[in-house]
């Protein structure tokens, strides 16, 4: 049975109890269940390749889902300090890294979790997953982007870290 779990510690932690940061939450993990229940979640992954792709394809997911559900294409909880604004001047750095990790088989672990952090900067995954996704709903609904197959979104991936946006 699918539930969504929250952990309180971490949500006081990073502050975001109040109204409006707690909704983007639970619409965050909505998006994982409508995901796994709407498309293919539950991908098989092998490699660290596979595995990174994979996270970033899930969590784009998610957080496209929470946008959509708080009705702002631009909301990311993780937006203090900067972070969106350097994650948009740095977008085309970011597809590259995470590109170049997926190729080499390298970790991307530092690019999700607060606790980790890419350049200065936690979360930028969840920014990369997004912006991933939102290019992939220039050509098909969320609903058949959620039906990829991993090597479906690797081809996916690599067309995104080369194109301009």
């Amino acid at each position: 049975r699918d539930a969504v779990l929250l952990g309180i510690e971490k949500t006081i932690e990073l502050n975001w109890q109040d109204e409006e940061r707690m909704q983007a939450l639970v619409f965050h993990e909505i998006g994982h269940i409508w995901h796994k229940l709407s498309g293919h979640m539950d991908l098989q992954a092998s490699s660290a390749s596979e595995k990174s792709l994979k996270q970033l394809y899930q969590e784009g997911i998610a957080m496209r889902c929470e946008q959509i559900l708080c009705q702002n294409d631009n909301l990311y909880r993780r937006d203090k300090g900067g972070w969106l604004d350097w994650c948009r001047e740095n977008l085309p750095g970011i597809k590259r890294e995470y590109a170049r990790r997926v190729q080499s088989g390298e970790g991307t672990q530092d690019f999700f979790g607060d606790w980790h952090s890419y350049q200065g900067y936690s979360d930028v995954g969840y920014y990369l997953g997004c912006e991933f996704i939102k290019y992939l709903e220039k050509g098909a609904p969320l609903i058949q982007i959620a039906k990829l197959s991993l090597p479906e979104v690797g081809r996916a991936f690599d067309a995104f870290v080369h194109s301009g946006k």
